[in-house]
């Protein structure tokens, strides 16, 4: 949905979006996915650095 609405012209072309996620889920469903915000990066060379971290 996204990409047609940038080909569209309905969105301009950004580097990110941010996006609010929902799924519905039957009574006691498990998911490993809740239910949030989803950041999406569309063009890849606008991350300079990215390191790994040990927690």
């Amino acid at each position: 949905m996204i990409e047609l609405a940038l080909n569209s012209g309905y969105l301009s072309d950004v580097d990110y979006l941010i996006k609010e996620t929902y799924t519905a889920f039957v009574r006691r469903t498990v998911s490993n996915i809740p239910n949030g915000r989803e950041l999406v990066i569309r063009h890849s060379d606008k991350i300079k650095n990215i390191s790994e971290q040990t927690i």
